[in-house]
């Protein structure tokens, strides 16, 4: 039941306006700001140690932007498999350095393997054949799998 709710959800937000998507992430984002204390105060700790020289004002800015971007992430994982490859392409753009890199190594007859930090887009891995047009590469993936066995086969499915 969970699987045909996020595939319907994520065919309505495929098809949304990326406008809208972005006003309604700012809007929950800033819900989970206010709504969630004990996450606002645990954010709000670590900017404070991770930046002492920092204002307030400029960690809650930070604070608040996270809980935006986190809504922002959650849209894009139940849409990502939903989208066509010119939106995909629209989306994501590859850093050039990367794309030289990834040009150089184009024909060469050995795997690569990219390591990137958990949070900073992860999802978008698995579209970059899509993004560089590279169909023949294949992208696998090592995560930690989901304690809800419904949600862990959705995402195997739809990646």
């Amino acid at each position: 039941m969970i699987n045909f709710f996020l595939d319907i959800l994520g065919k309505i937000i495929s098809k949304i306006p990326e406008w809208i998507l972005a006003e309604f992430s700012l809007c929950l984002g800033w819900c989970i700001y206010v709504l969630f204390g004990s996450r606002r105060s645990m954010m709000l700790r670590n900017l404070h140690r991770a930046f002492p020289e920092k204002t307030e004002e400029w960690r809650r800015r930070i604070a608040l932007l996270s809980c935006q971007r986190m809504v922002e992430m959650g849209l894009f994982v139940m849409a990502s498999p939903y989208l066509s490859n010119s939106r995909i392409k629209k989306i994501i753009e590859l850093d050039r350095t990367f794309l030289k890199i990834a040009e150089e190594r184009k024909n060469k007859d050995e795997p690569d393997i990219l390591i990137i930090p958990h949070f900073t887009l992860i999802e978008a891995l698995t579209l970059y054949p899509a993004v560089y047009d590279a169909p023949k590469q294949e992208v696998g993936v090592i995560y930690r799998p989901l304690n809800q066995i419904s949600l862990e086969n959705w995402v195997k499915r739809t990646r």
